[in-house]
């Protein structure tokens, strides 16, 4: 059985796609200057929690692909109109900011 999307769960959706996609761009681009050693801000981020190089680009990494996995199944349910798809998108998204909450304290917490 097949189950529809009402016109609520679409706008969640959406609402959800545009978040994570800021979620996208900015750790992406966090982690890919911080990877590649590039200057500025977003460069040496890691030098202000504190934390190892590595391990910071890659957490900003993590963070990016499951952004991207978020807005890809939620735009696959959208298109399918797919119950189940939303659904498993929207746990994953709450997963994500769940991550997010819980590592952003522990990185305020080691922060200089």
């Amino acid at each position: 059985m097949n189950l529809k999307m009402k016109l609520y769960q679409k706008i969640i959706s959406i609402f959800i796609i545009l978040i994570c996609s800021v979620l996208l761009v900015t750790y992406g681009r966090t982690s890919f200057d911080t990877l590649t050693e590039s200057l500025g801000f977003y460069g040496s981020l890691y030098e202000y929690y504190n934390v190892n190089k590595i391990s910071f680009g890659i957490y900003n990494l993590f963070v990016c692909m499951l952004s991207s996995c978020v807005v890809f199944f939620q735009i696959k349910g959208i298109l399918k109109n797919n119950y189940r798809i939303f659904k498993i998108a929207s746990i994953l998204f709450l997963g994500l900011i769940i991550l997010l909450i819980v590592v952003e304290i522990y990185l305020q917490s080691k922060a200089i």
